[in-house]
């Protein structure tokens, strides 16, 4: 138990894998697909904030075009 994240390839559903491991064979619970990959928290990391930082930027972009 690392603390591994599986990520479904589907629909984005996160099993955490301290809970113990994630079965190849088992679906999805949120969409069926039987997708997942292994990710790291530093990995899981570094997409919510690559996501927040796009947030911000379309944020700005709503912003600049309701000024001009």
């Amino acid at each position: 138990m690392d603390g591994s994240l599986w990520v479904c390839q589907g629909c984005g559903y996160i099993y955490d894998g301290s809970l113990g491991q994630w079965a190849e064979n088992k679906r999805c619970p949120a969409c069926g697909e039987r997708r997942f990959a292994l990710k790291t928290q530093a990995e899981m990391n570094i997409a919510v904030q690559s996501l927040g930082v796009t947030g911000l930027l379309i944020f700005a972009l709503i912003a600049l075009v309701k000024l001009a």
